[in-house]
């Protein structure tokens, strides 16, 4: 079973408490509500208490902790097949950074900075799959990290082809995301933003099916 190296994730704490202190240090000077939501055509749709601004490192916290402690709960005991840690580091600082870029847009918002939120929104997030899908490739059979379907748990192979497979179709998606966002509206933007997504995840679920059928069709 593997242990939390607790040097290496003193800087993901620092990060994530230090998004509790912004929150709490510039609360008081922040307006009753502050925007939470934004429409696909980048308007604000939905507001709420400034109380509120807590659930981001609230739940920067609670994704870090899970992913922290995933690999030690492995009900099935795949101590040999987990993830490699320094991929699960990289995915956890990942989605901290995120969580700060988030936190840092509706802090600029709320104080009244001209801030192309969705635009900042929708590439933090392509460049986050990019990231994500960098690694797919690499991450071994386990059961929290990867496409993990009854059929790539079943047959190590399908497994590996199909996580390859879905690393280039997120690292893809996310570019061509990303770059159509410099380019178009907002609202084109954000379609294509979901559609690209979208089939990211598809074509990876269609291609690891086709391999498991040739896969099993071979061992018979």
């Amino acid at each position: 079973m593997s242990k939390i190296q607790w040097k290496k994730e003193i800087l993901a704490i620092v990060l994530i408490m230090l998004q509790f202190i912004v929150v709490a240090v510039l609360l008081k000077g922040l307006p009753s509500t502050v925007p939470l939501h934004w429409n696909i055509e980048g308007n604000i749709d939905r507001y709420g208490e400034k109380f509120f601004l807590f659930m981001l490192p609230a739940i920067s916290l609670i994704l870090y902790t899970i992913l922290l402690f995933l690999p030690l709960l492995d009900p099935k005991k795949f101590a040999l097949n987990i993830p490699p840690e320094p991929i699960f580091r990289i995915i956890r600082y990942s989605l901290i950074i995120l969580h700060w870029v988030l936190l840092a847009v509706i802090l600029g918002i709320t104080t009244g900075r001209k801030i192309p939120a969705p635009q900042i929104i929708f590439g933090s997030v392509s460049l986050f799959l990019v990231i994500v899908g960098n690694f797919m490739g690499k991450v071994r059979q386990n059961r929290f990290v990867g496409f993990r379907l009854p059929w790539t748990l079943n047959n190590e192979v399908v497994w590996n082809k199909t996580n390859r497979f879905a690393g280039k179709c997120l690292v893809a998606g996310g570019l061509i995301s990303f770059c159509l966002i410099l380019v178009l509206p907002i609202k084109e933007a954000g379609y294509a933003f979901i559609s690209l997504i979208a089939v990211a995840s598809l074509i990876p679920i269609v291609y690891s099916l086709v391999i498991y059928k040739k896969e099993t069709q071979l061992l018979k």
